[in-house]
Parts: C-alpha cells; sequence; structure tokens
C-alpha cells in the first residue's frame, strides 16, 4: 500500500518531500483506500457470480 501512496502523490506531480502537505496525503491515502475498495468490490462480485454458477 505504501507504493500506491507513493505512486499517487508522484501523479499528482509531488515527488520532493519538501513540497508534500498534509493534504496531498491525506488525497493520495484517500485515493488509494478508494481503488482498493473498488477492487475488492470487483472481485467479490466475481467470487458470488462463481459461487451461483457453482451451486446451480
Amino acid at each position: 500500500m505504501k507504493e500506491d501512496i507513493t505512486k499517487k502523490l508522484e501523479k499528482a506531480g509531488i515527488k520532493d518531500e519538501k513540497n508534500i502537505s498534509i493534504e496531498d496525503i491525506k488525497s493520495a491515502v484517500a485515493d488509494v483506500i478508494v481503488e482498493t475498495e473498488e477492487e475488492m468490490k470487483k472481485q467479490t462480485e466475481i467470487l458470488n457470480k462463481i459461487k451461483w454458477m457453482y451451486n446451480r
């Protein structure tokens, strides 16, 4: 997850540690959390479809 946050900060143009604000870090962390939640939802939907097909 640390790598994801670092990538988000770099994507936002924040590469120098001196230029990073608390808000930048919060934003990057929030983005990573949202992306992780979305990926988990997708995986759960796929798993539920597989379970449904198996139990049919």
